[in-house]
C-alpha cells in the first residue's frame, strides 16, 4: 500500500477455496465380504444323507449267516449203474436192428461196405421212429459206427459224399473231418495194441516158465504107473 513500508522478507499468503460440488479426494473404504449365514436345516440334511448312503456293519463278534452246505449225493449202487446201463444198451441195440432192417441202403450189414452218414442223419430218424428217444437214437448210430469201427473211419479218410436215409448223396466229407478221422483211426490202432500187449504180459505172467508145474522138474522121467 502506498505510503507503508513493505517488509521484503513477508510472503504473499495464498488462500485456497474448495468449491461447491467437489468431494475430497480420499479413498472409500473397502467393501467387506458379504458373511455367509450358515443353514442348520442344509447342513443337518446333508449329513443324514451322508449317514444313511453308508453300509451298516453288523456290531462286532456277531456271527455271519452262511448257507448251510448241501449234504454230499450218495454214491449208487454198481448193481442198479449196470442195470440201467445194460438196460440202455439193449434199448439201443433192438432200434438198431430195427433201423438196419428199415434203411439196408444206408445201415449195411455185413460184409456190404459202409458210408459216410449225412449230417443230421439222427433227427431224421427220431422223426420217424416218434416212439424212440433221441437219445437211444444217437446210442444206436454210434453202436453201428462203432461196430464198424475202422471201415467207417477209412470211408471218412477217402472223403466223397456222405449219403442219407434213401441211399442218396447228401453233404461232402470236409478236408477237416478227413484229418480229424485218421487221427482218431490211428489213436485207435494204438490203443489196441497196447491192450494187447497188456493181455500178452498178464498171461505171461501167470503161466509158469515152459508150461510146467513148477514142483516137477523139467527133465525129470515120466513117472512108472
Amino acid at each position: 500500500m502506498p505510503g507503508r513500508a513493505q517488509d521484503s522478507s513477508s510472503k504473499p499468503v495464498v488462500v485456497i477455496r474448495r468449491r461447491a460440488g467437489t468431494k475430497s479426494a480420499v479413498a472409500p473404504p473397502a467393501a467387506q465380504p458379504a458373511v455367509s449365514k450358515p443353514q442348520p436345516v442344509a447342513t443337518a440334511t446333508h449329513a443324514t444323507a451322508t449317514q444313511s448312503s453308508r453300509p451298516v456293519s453288523s456290531p462286532p463278534g456277531a456271527p455271519k449267516s452262511t448257507p448251510a452246505p448241501k449234504p454230499p449225493t450218495p454214491p449208487e449202487d454198481p448193481a442198479v449203474s449196470a442195470a440201467r446201463r445194460a438196460k440202455r444198451i439193449k434199448a439201443a441195440q433192438a432200434l438198431l436192428t430195427e433201423i438196419m432192417e428199415r434203411w439196408p441202403q444206408t445201415f449195411a450189414p455185413h460184409p456190404i461196405p459202409v458210408r459216410p452218414l449225412a449230417r443230421g442223419i439222427g433227427k431224421v430218424i427220431a422223426a420217424q421212429l416218434p416212439q424212440s428217444s433221441a437219445w437211444v437214437v444217437h446210442h444206436a448210430i454210434a453202436l453201428w459206427q462203432r461196430q464198424r469201427k475202422t471201415p467207417y473211419l477209412q470211408a471218412l479218410i477217402a472223403g466223397g459224399p456222405r449219403y442219407d436215409l434213401d441211399g442218396n448223396p447228401h453233404g461232402e466229407v470236409t478236408p477237416e473231418e478227413q484229418e480229424r478221422a485218421r487221427t482218431e483211426l490211428a489213436a485207435w490202432r494204438a490203443s489196441r495194441q497196447e491192450k494187447g500187449r497188456k493181455a500178452f504180459l498178464r498171461s505171461q505172467s501167470a503161466t509158469p516158465p515152459g508150461g510146467r508145474d513148477q514142483s516137477t522138474p523139467p527133465n525129470a522121467p515120466p513117472t512108472a504107473k
